[in-house]
């Protein structure tokens, strides 16, 4: 997530330029030519458009960004360097791997990596710094952030940070005043945490220095994600920290481009065609919540009150409204039903927080998301794609994905591909529309090999085998086919996309039935995948008013 610096003090300068630049840590690479920067009265400084952009375009490209550093969950899981999992663990496997193969430091146990090249470039950069440090305090490890500040200090008092970049970061926003007058716990917790790294880093730097990072870092910082956006660490650079929020954004941002099969580096994306001079906007937070929502997290998380057009007419929205027909009343109405609908809707969110306080542990709580889920189903109007149905919807998936109940899981991957995904990310190419197909393919083709594998299926079970081989051929096609558009990134996903419908097309069977006639099969793939969905939903409880306006 960039940090909001709108109406605060950032780097200076009107146009955007290319730095290729050598420097003792290494290559450098920041592309900017695409945008420039500029400073307006309502929003501070922002990312603005050099040219026309197509969608898809790349804006911005920083291949070693300033700060990067993994999750202490992800350290015994991913590389320290290259931050990827053994084999693409998560983004291709249904099946958790018994053993990884990534090589421990043998001096501090706490950073692993994929091999000696992994290990010698992040010991050249940054690991010789920090080392012994991790060593002296293992078993126990610092927090992300903490160890991120520490290694950007011990960088710059070595005088190994890229020229300029040191500046540029000090002069982020970092809302240090406006996050002591809030005090609260996430205040304290940034005074203990500039002690530490105060302590631990050795540096020169005076205190009051320490904490203004600090807080520059948690309020500028992007979350490192992988391929498929789940969250792996934390991950910071001075130019794409400048580009400012909307709930409906013209960009959006990846971690997984790069030349060689890595994650790490950050690059900013045109989600739509963009206009010479247009400001550059991507979303700090989920926008599928509701407008109220929205506004309370960016101004405890960021401090300021979002004025985009989904804010200033949040009523008809998809993420504000609901199914009108139902209630007999329209969006500006006050009506008795309204109330009792968001009573409805206060009471599943009460469920959806209990169960977010146990991630990993969603498959204990089936029963209680599935009442939640029939309580809104029943007041006719909620509609699927709204907060919380949403994000309970989701957590019944894990906890199916985490029962071994994987034909439902895959039934309710599909409700997001069909019918919730495409209301709030209009364009196909959307990142979470295409990695939302691709969690679909992955449960599907599971649940097809799982089918092959029974001793003399039912000639129904047959006819299910045969439409769900057809399915995963389809979608993987349709997924290859978006993907490789141009000018689309190239990224980890793309290559694993790839190497997956190479995969079907070698091996034949389905495949070649599917490619004999490609139009008929995807007709009948959609529609059985189509019928699946709408029995579930009936299942459900869902209105058939509801499924019909589907």
């Amino acid at each position: 997530m960039s940090g909001a610096h709108q109406n605060g003090e950032s780097e200076r300068g009107e146009t955007g330029t290319k730095h290729n630049s050598v420097h003792k840590n290494g290559w450098q690479l920041v592309e900017d030519e695409r945008v420039y920067t500029k400073r307006t009265a309502d929003r501070g400084n922002g990312l603005f458009a050099v040219d026309d952009i197509a969608a898809e375009s790349q804006l911005l490209f920083v291949a070693r960004p300033l700060l990067v550093a993994l999750e202490n969950a992800k350290l015994p899981t991913n590389c320290y360097y290259c931050f990827r999992e053994p084999g693409g663990q998560g983004l291709w496997q249904m099946t958790e791997r018994k053993e990884d193969s990534l090589k421990t430091c043998s001096r501090c146990k706490v950073a692993k990596f994929c091999d000696q090249k992994c290990q010698t470039e992040a010991w050249s950069q940054y690991h010789r710094l920090e080392c012994k440090l991790f060593s002296r305090l293992y078993p126990r490890v610092l927090p992300s952030t903490v160890r991120a500040v520490i290694r950007l200090l011990k960088q710059h008092k070595a005088g190994i940070l890229p020229p300029g970049e040191w500046e540029q970061l000090l002069a982020l926003q970092s809302h240090q005043q406006d996050l002591a007058n809030a005090g609260g716990q996430r205040w304290q917790d940034l005074l203990i945490m500039s002690q530490g790294i105060k302590g631990y880093s050795g540096t020169d730097e005076d205190d009051d220095l320490i904490l203004r990072l600090s807080c520059a870092v948690i309020v500028n910082s992007f979350t490192l994600s992988n391929a498929t956006f789940d969250s792996i660490g934390v991950i910071l650079h001075p130019k794409p920290a400048l580009l400012n929020h909307s709930c409906d954004p013209n960009a959006y941002v990846r971690f997984d481009v790069s030349e060689t099969d890595t994650l790490g580096s950050i690059s900013v994306h045109a989600l739509r065609d963009i206009a010479k001079d247009e400001e550059i906007t991507i979303s700090y937070i989920d926008t599928t919540v509701p407008c109220k929502r929205r506004q309370q997290q960016l101004s405890e998380r960021y401090f300021f009150t979002c004025q985009c057009h989904l804010c200033a007419n949040p009523d008809d929205t998809p993420q504000d409204g609901y199914y009108w027909p139902a209630l007999g009343t329209s969006a500006s109405s006050a009506s008795p039903s309204i109330s009792i609908l968001r009573q409805k809707g206060d009471e599943a969110e009460t469920i959806l927080h209990r169960v977010r306080e146990h991630p990993g542990r969603e498959y204990e709580y089936l029963g209680e998301i599935r009442a939640a889920m029939k309580q809104l189903a029943q007041t006719a109007a909620w509609p699927l794609h709204r907060y919380p149905w949403l994000p309970l919807r989701q957590r019944l998936q894990y906890g199916l994905l985490g029962a071994g109940r994987f034909p439902e899981a895959m039934l309710q991957a599909a409700v997001f591909v069909g019918f919730i995904n495409p209301i709030h990310f209009k364009q196909e190419y959307h990142p979470l529309r295409l990695t939302g197909m691709w969690t679909f393919w992955i449960i599907a083709r599971h649940c097809l090999e799982e089918s092959m594998s029974q001793d003399k299926p039912s000639n129904q079970e047959g006819r299910d085998i045969r439409a769900l081989g057809l399915l995963t051929c389809v979608v993987i096609d349709h997924i290859h086919q978006i993907a490789e558009g141009m000018p689309r990134p190239r990224g980890q996903l793309e290559r694993i996309i790839d190497q997956a419908f190479q995969e079907v097309q070698q091996e034949g069977g389905f495949w070649a039935e599917y490619w004999s006639n490609r139009p008929a099969g995807r007709k009948a793939a959609w529609s059985w995948l189509d019928d699946q969905i709408r029995a579930l939903l009936k299942a459900e409880g869902v209105s058939q008013e509801i499924i019909s306006s589907l």
